[in-house]
Order: structure tokens, then C-alpha cells, then sequence
């Protein structure tokens, strides 16, 4: 009898100990939002090139509006504040994910719980699906568009001078990392938001000129510039 009395005894201790060691070191998380929002949907052209540096294309630009804006991204991620660059990076989404928005509003982007910290920049891969994936999201209408043989990062639309109708394909892709302006704490005193900004028409102009989106020879100046063309914010 003494020795099964001690035996729980020793076995309540142990347990006793066991909890308050899981109570110090178990992280605690919280809700973390990411939207999406595209900027400035119309340009208006403010200056003229002289004409030997002015496509003739170029010249007949007075203004682009864009209708829609498509990027295909993965691998979301939010990085930890004094932490090197390549490491201690949360995992918000592995994707693939579709960003797209408008702006009136932002739209949704992904969700998930993530450990409190503090978070000083949110990176994400500009994407293309691999020649094995493209069966597997042709027949989704989030994800058709980029699921062609072309492998499509970026898809945008809109209109010339308000009348010509424009399409602009891309397959570039990139690693990113977009700093906040103020680091981001996420704890659980409540959800922390982020805003995910795109800004389309920043690729279609370079010295107040507006870029033809449809001239061959604007799309490595073009594509460079989208590269560029984002931006993280709380919200």
C-alpha cells in the first residue's frame, strides 16, 4: 500500500511539473488577414518625349484605364522582425492564390493563425504553375487563366483612350519581399489585418509618358516595372 501511495505521489508531481512546463513554453496565436487591392485604375498621359524617344504607339496613348488585374502568387508569408531575411518566416498560405481587388474595397486574400510576434514585412513568390499542375486548375475559373501552356503570372485588362480594348499576358516571376512601413504585432488582443497593394498602372507609364501595352518593345520596361508595383500596409 505505501509503495503504490508513493508511486502516485511521485506520478502527481510529475505531471504537476509536466503542466506548468507545457503552460510556460506553448505558444499562444492569433487570427492574421491579408487583402488584396489594386490601385489607381486610370492614367492620364502628362508629358511628351521628345519624338527619338517616343514610340510612335506611344505617342497615340492619352490615357489607360484598367478593368481587371490578376497575379498569380504562393508561398504567402509574414517575416519576423530581427530575424536574417531567410529565416523565422510564418506560413500564411502555401497557395496557389489569386490576387485581385479593387479601389472601392479590399478583398479577402487568405487567412490564418499564426504565432504572436512582431512582423516586419510580408513576402510571397509572383508565380507560375509547373507543366504537371496545369491539368489540375484548367478547369478552375480562379486559376484557368494561368493554367494554359504559356503559364501566365499576371493577366491584365483594360482600355485605351476609353474605346481599345487591351489584354496584357506576363509569365514573369520573382520573389518578393515588401517591408511594412511600421512593424506589425500580432498578439491575441484581437486580428491583425493586412493590406496587399497592387498598383497596375505604375508598369504602363515611365517619365510621364504612358507605355502601349501592346507593343513588343514596351514589355521588358513593362515587366520590370510590375515587379515594382507592389506594396504592404496594415489596414
Amino acid at each position: 500500500m505505501k509503495t503504490l501511495k508513493l508511486i502516485m505521489a511521485v506520478a502527481t508531481v510529475i505531471m504537476t511539473i509536466s503542466s506548468c512546463m507545457n503552460e510556460g513554453t506553448a505558444p499562444t496565436y492569433s487570427n492574421v488577414s491579408v487583402y488584396s487591392r489594386t490601385y489607381n485604375h486610370n492614367n492620364t498621359s502628362m508629358a511628351v518625349r521628345g519624338s527619338t524617344n517616343l514610340a510612335a504607339s506611344d505617342a497615340g496613348i492619352q490615357s489607360i484605364r484598367v478593368t481587371s488585374a490578376r497575379v498569380l502568387i504562393s508561398r504567402l508569408m509574414l517575416h519576423v522582425e530581427g530575424q536574417p531575411d531567410a529565416e523565422d518566416n510564418r506560413l500564411v498560405v502555401a497557395g496557389p492564390i489569386v490576387l485581385r481587388g479593387y479601389d472601392s474595397s479590399p478583398s479577402l486574400l487568405a487567412r490564418a493563425q499564426l504565432t504572436t510576434n512582431t512582423y516586419d514585412a510580408v513576402k510571397f513568390e509572383l508565380h507560375r504553375f509547373q507543366p504537371n499542375e496545369l491539368s489540375m486548375y484548367a478547369g478552375d475559373t480562379a486559376f484557368s487563366v494561368f493554367a494554359t501552356p504559356e503559364r501566365y503570372s499576371i493577366v491584365i485588362e483594360g482600355l485605351l483612350n476609353d474605346s481599345v480594348p487591351f489584354a496584357y499576358y506576363t509569365n514573369i516571376t520573382a520573389n518578393l519581399t515588401l517591408p511594412f512601413d511600421n512593424a506589425i504585432i500580432v498578439n491575441d488582443a484581437g486580428m491583425a489585418n493586412i493590406e496587399l497593394q497592387f498598383n497596375s498602372l505604375a508598369a504602363f507609364s515611365a517619365e510621364g509618358i504612358l507605355l502601349d501595352p501592346r507593343l513588343p518593345t514596351n514589355k521588358i520596361l513593362i515587366d520590370n516595372q510590375l515587379r515594382a508595383a507592389f506594396r504592404a500596409s496594415k489596414l
